[in-house]
């Protein structure tokens, strides 16, 4: 089942992937056609394969069939080009991406993709590089409602957007709360890792057919003239006719050692071809449809076909396809068959006995296992290996891959060595990591108060010489409060050094506020210089604003967020919602008689703009009672804006189940996003939802922000008085369930399997009037998220299973 609206939703403001200027030109009046489909059912979908045995689904796929340029809306821009939106929906959705039988965009034209929460979008637009005439398969964004932006030259043709497929997400992937991987798994930004940035910068996750998540790797070959070939299991379902769909996302990673969460899905490229496949040693190979962007900085790991044991081995991979992972095991090798303990030289198979650190997961399948000089020589088959088991792991020989079955088709040897060398072993080629390189990527950042003490006291870097000649590295701070250990230090080829920077007595006369610097480090070999931030945040905070909620603030609720007294209900599972304040009586909650809804969307409490121009350090601080089942299935989170309302930045959100029962304090550092903003704000989220269990949700109370600085609140401005003006009900984000002209149940099998056709001329024309339709007039009452009333039409089209 899908349904496409022509209706006046309330929707707030996407991420700023779109040019300003485009974006300006949404209508919060005239909002774009929707064209939504039902959500998975996120306890259902099937669970990780615990001997990593096949792919990891993590969406479900929609069958439509629409003419998705004919559907936008469309207007004519002032120097002639014309721009056409529409939105894609699946409530309570993890994640959307979307599939095109026939994609072409030329003479300049570009599609965006954006959530229409503001808090994710690609970071770039889709060009004819992507859509040049075949399938396209777009990344995922990490919402369950996506903003379509077309843009097209003045006077040029539609583009051709045949949309046949949205992917539904049912299990979390990227910036927002992930299913944890185990916590014996070491971030490949830990020290551990030292030593193995190369072959790090090899592997990738990557998800193909738009549902389907596993591990890969790319591949040196002997003229090392960086054909994008990569490689990973044959078991993960890659072949000749889904290679077009693939979706690679490279670095996602964790920003610090220990989080193994927060990465990024920004560096991604789109499309492959089949290469060849050796199902007896699980083998796939396939060449990207362009070469990575430079700046992704990825490189192509070397490999040995001897066939040779090794004295140990190294795993590089994305445990559950979480951030991505290293591990180690420090006793040999063992060549057997698949999920055999019997040694046998002529095995398909590399068995590891068990890892000494870290472990593998499903979603490891098709990661690459090196050998001691950091060459690959086996991918992930599966294995009983967890953090909880010291179990053996397989990896497919690439010794028997080499030459498969004798066929082109099912070798390895055709495309690593394409001028039939006879190499056995290559090492791993990074181009960028020539020369020095300095870890970790980390600044120094250092609070106290005035006159100290300071913590940190110091920051220590290593300087790592990849080259093949020696390097003098000059070391210079433009801080006089920080200060390096040396300022010139020698590094002999393939050496490395430690350098830190510590704080000086100079630090002790600054005011309060935040002091930056930069430490910078310059090569005598003409070498681009490198740099790290240094940051002093100074003084003691004060508070800006504070809400003890004896009295209504006035802010914008959606659903079921209200203002008033806890009645102590709720409780199906976790336990009830309080039955006062932290301090008096009142609180913001969510349902204040009991529990939130199942299959909900998220909902908002959003405050008013606050003015924190003069502010350093911000934090957010508040009393919380909150019960929420874990991530994997309903959501509860906490999202800040520093420019308006045009970005949102998750915060903080919860990472398990939560089930208070007394009141907590909790403090969320927002610094990075609001400090010197006026016209910042703070929503709480409650949701999205899945189907079964519900909590009491979010009660909060004695709201206070604390900065360094000068409060610029005035009583005619403050936020906190009701009777100040409020404008932010209309720029909310997807507060209000879409209204429809008959009820929907989409735990329906006819909902969840149906296909429906849609001719878009009968629907929209360009100008997103609804035509040749049957459309009824709908006049909402104002009430949260929704605007004025009377402005909607409603063009609802559905088909439906008998």
């Amino acid at each position: 089942m899908f349904v496409v609206w022509l209706s006046l939703l309330s929707w707030s403001t996407p991420a700023s992937a779109m040019p300003d200027g485009l974006y300006a030109r949404l209508d919060a009046k005239d909002p774009p056609p929707v064209i939504e489909v039902a959500p998975g059912d996120r306890k259902s979908v099937p669970p990780v394969p615990a001997d990593k045995q096949g792919a990891i689904r993590y969406a479900i796929t929609r069958d439509v069939q629409v003419d998705l340029a004919a559907t936008a809306q469309w207007q004519v821009l002032p120097d002639g080009r014309e721009l056409g939106f529409v939105r894609i929906l699946a409530p309570t959705a993890t994640n959307l991406s979307l599939s095109f039988s026939r994609a072409s965009l030329t003479d300049g034209s570009r599609m965006w993709l954006e959530a229409a929460n503001g808090t994710h979008a690609l970071p770039r637009p889709i060009t004819g590089d992507q859509a040049s005439g075949g399938e396209l398969y777009t990344p995922l964004v990490s919402t369950d409602e996506v903003v379509v932006a077309i843009e097209r030259a003045a006077g040029a043709s539609l583009p051709i957007l045949e949309l046949t497929g949205i992917h539904v997400g049912v299990r979390k992937f990227g910036p927002l709360p992930p299913p944890p991987q185990g916590t014996c798994n070491i971030d490949v930004v830990c020290p551990d890792a030292v030593g193995w940035e190369a072959e790090i910068d090899s592997v990738a996750v990557y998800g193909f057919s738009g549902d389907l998540w596993c591990t890969g790797f790319m591949m040196n070959n002997t003229a090392e003239d960086q054909t994008p070939l990569f490689a990973t299991a044959q078991h993960c379902g890659v072949d000749s006719g889904n290679a077009s769909s693939l979706v690679v996302y490279w670095n996602y990673e964790s920003a610090n050692c220990g989080d193994l969460s927060g990465g990024r899905l920004d560096d991604y490229q789109v499309g492959s071809t089949w290469r060849m496949e050796y199902r007896s040693s699980d083998w796939t190979l396939v060449e990207l449809s362009s070469a990575p962007d430079p700046a992704h900085e990825v490189a192509f790991a070397g490999w040995d076909r001897s066939g040779s044991t090794t004295s140990g081995a190294v795993a590089i991979h994305h445990p559950g396809t979480d951030e991505k992972a290293i591990s180690f095991e420090n006793d040999p090798t063992l060549v057997t068959d698949a999920y055999s303990d019997r040694s046998d030289s002529s095995g398909s198979h590399v068995r590891v006995e068990d890892w000494d650190l870290g472990t593998t997961e499903g979603g490891s399948s098709g990661s690459p296992l090196f050998d001691t000089d950091h060459r690959a020589i086996g991918t992930l088959t599966g294995g009983y290996a967890s953090c909880r088991w010291d179990e053996p792991d397989w990896y497919g020989r690439l010794y028997k891959a080499w030459d498969g079955d004798g066929r082109a088709s099912s070798r390895l040897s055709d495309w690593l060595d394409p001028s039939g060398t006879g190499q056995t072993t290559i090492n791993t080629l990074a181009p960028h990591l020539s020369g020095v390189q300095v870890t970790p990527s980390d600044g120094l950042e250092v609070t106290g108060p005035v006159g100290g003490p300071y913590t940190p006291s110091a920051a220590t870097w290593t300087l790592n010489n990849r080259g093949d000649a020696p390097v003098t590295v000059t070391v210079s701070s433009d801080a006089a409060w920080a200060a390096p250990s040396a300022t010139s230090v020698a590094i002999p080829s393939e050496g490395s050094t430690d350098l830190t920077v510590s704080i000086t007595s100079a630090a002790d006369a600054l005011p309060p506020g935040r002091h930056d610097g930069t430490v910078t480090f310059t090569y005598d070999n003409g070498a681009s210089p490198s740099t790290r931030p240094l940051s002093m945040l100074i003084g003691e905070p004060v508070v800006f604003y504070a809400w003890d909620l004896d009295t209504d603030p006035g802010w914008s609720t959606g659903g079921d967020w209200e203002w008033g007294v806890p009645q102590g209900n709720g409780g199906q599972y976790g336990g009830p919602d309080p039955s006062s304040g932290a301090t008096g009586s009142q609180v913001y909650g969510y349902n204040l008689d009991g529990d939130y809804d199942d299959r909900m969307r998220a909902q908002n409490l959003t405050t008013g703009e606050l003015d924190l121009s003069g502010a350093v350090g911000t934090r957010l601080q508040f009393q919380r009672w909150l019960g929420v089942e874990e991530p994997e299935y309903d959501n509860a989170s906490i999202e800040v804006t520093g420019d308006g309302g045009r970005n949102w930045q998750t915060v903080w959100k919860n990472d398990g189940e939560i089930t208070d029962r007394s009141w907590t304090l909790e403090e969320v550092d927002i610094s990075a996003v609001v400090d010197g903003s006026s016209n910042a704000q703070i929503r709480w989220v409650m949701g999205s939802t899945d189907e079964g269990y519900t909590y009491c949700g979010w009660n909060i109370d004695d709201i206070e922000i604390l900065a360094i600085g000068e409060p610029s609140v005035t009583e005619e401005d403050d936020p906190s008085d009701p009777d100040t003006p409020d404008d932010t009900a209309e720029r909310d984000t997807a507060d209000t369930e879409p209204s429809t002209p008959e009820t929907r149940d989409s735990s329906d099998p006819s909902i969840e399997e149906d296909t429906a056709v849609m001719d878009p001329d009968s629907i929209t024309n360009e100008k997103g009037a609804a035509s040749g339709c049957a459309c009824s007039t709908t006049k909402p009452l104002r009430g949260t998220g929704w605007l004025l009333a009377g402005l909607a039409t409603l063009a609802t089209i559905r088909r439906r299973q008998d």
